[in-house]
């Protein structure tokens, strides 16, 4: 009984002592996650996606609200890493903030007065223009349009 019960427990060591060893392999291969998969070399092409969409923006948006009519200008601008940033100001003023994914596609948010979020959501496009529609609250007695020309002034890859 008792040399079963030695046999057990050295066992048991054996197992965690390989066990360990197998975490510990991994791990300290900063090439290898996950079982042992290589992860790829990076890429030495620099890929700039929303260089086609990067610049100034303006235009104009309108639409209605409870017992109002709603209209303005909007200004805005997209980095080089796709951030839509600017302002509305009219009916409604506020600042906006949001993202422009790689097909021109963008959202972005911002507060009118203290308590009406506007969403707006459209697209750029290469040639220069922008439309979409905007939603306070998402509630569609708060809705509308904007669009406008981009001025896009992309500037060239450093480095």
């Amino acid at each position: 009984m008792k040399n079963k019960l030695y046999l057990l427990i050295a066992c048991s060591l054996i197992l965690v002592s390989l066990i360990l060893t197998s975490c510990s392999s991994t791990k300290s291969n900063p090439a290898y996650t996950n079982n042992s998969v290589p992860t790829p070399a990076a890429s030495k092409t620099t890929v700039l996606p929303y260089k086609g969409f990067q610049g100034t923006l303006s235009g104009t948006f309108s639409g209605t609200a409870p017992g109002a009519v709603v209209n303005g200008t909007f200004t805005a601008t997209v980095d080089a890493q796709g951030v839509f940033t600017g302002s509305f100001l009219g009916t409604y003023s506020g600042a906006l903030n949001g993202n422009v994914d790689s097909n021109g596609n963008f959202s972005a948010s911002g507060m009118a007065g203290a308590d009406l979020q506007m969403e707006w959501q459209g697209t750029l496009s290469s040639s220069g223009n922008i439309q979409g529609t905007w939603e306070v609250n998402d509630n569609a007695r708060y809705s509308g349009t904007f669009s406008g020309p981009a001025s896009t002034t992309s500037t060239s890859p450093t480095g």
